[in-house]
């Protein structure tokens, strides 16, 4: 018996940059320094800079939504979709806060209400790549995987290279017992080089399920080198070689 992982899909957020003449040196630069904060994963850092720009500026659209995008990123759900909540009435128009405050709602169980927020980013920019992916990951939490699979291709039209995409369409093939398919996709999220245990475990499970041990062996060998300690990998590969 193969120990499936509660399998892990890659969320999406997008972080603003401020790009306004008009504001001052010093917001335009903490928005900068959360932005420099947030890529190193220094998010309460972030937050501390998005702070201070916002006491200059309350109606500023960029910060709002950048840090809720740094208390997402710290499991501070509540107080991200404040934030977004902030920065979509400032700016009904754009689509950042819409898309990420959907993705706020899928980590609280709300999915329909997720993709009430991303079809509204969507219908404002029907080039949003995050709004396709988020909706796509709440269509796959209601089990509606052909759904599912549609939203991560049109995000791949939108961005072909996209590993995020790959892995969580290869996710929602996996749950739909197309194993062939999902192998490709999980390969070829290996390919643009999101290399994670989750990605070699879950490629190991379908091939396991395919029928293709050897390549399953594989898969959990490689899952056990870029992370030693992982159980689940480890049981599954005592499982095949004792078979």
């Amino acid at each position: 018996m193969y120990i499936l992982k509660k399998i892990k899909f890659l969320f999406i957020l997008l972080i603003s940059s401020i790009i306004m003449t008009s504001c001052s040196t010093s917001i335009i630069d903490y928005n900068k320094e959360g932005m420099a904060f947030c890529k190193n994963g220094k998010y309460d850092e972030a937050i501390k800079k998005f702070e201070k720009g916002i006491e200059l500026d309350h109606k500023n659209y960029y910060l709002y939504n950048n840090k809720g995008f740094a208390l997402l990123q710290e499991e501070k759900i509540d107080e991200a979709i404040t934030c977004f909540d902030e920065a979509i009435k400032i700016n009904e128009k754009k689509t950042d806060a819409y898309s990420n405050k959907g993705l706020a709602l899928d980590k609280k169980g709300k999915y329909k209400d997720a993709i009430e927020l991303c079809d509204k980013a969507i219908e404002l920019d029907s080039s949003n790549e995050e709004a396709y992916m988020n909706k796509g990951h709440a269509l796959l939490k209601l089990e509606k995987y052909n759904d599912a699979v549609s939203y991560f291709n049109f995000a791949l039209k939108i961005k072909e290279n996209d590993p995020n995409a790959y892995f969580n369409k290869a996710n929602a093939l996996y749950k739909m017992g197309k194993y062939i398919d999902a192998i490709q996709n999980y390969k070829k999220t290996l390919e643009l080089n999101l290399r994670s245990t989750d990605v070699y475990y879950n490629l190991g499970l379908a091939y396991a399920k395919n029928g293709d041990k050897d390549k399953a062996i594989q898969s959990f060998k490689s899952d056990l080198e870029l992370n030693p300690n992982d159980e689940m990998a480890k049981t599954s590969l005592d499982v095949l070689l004792n078979q």
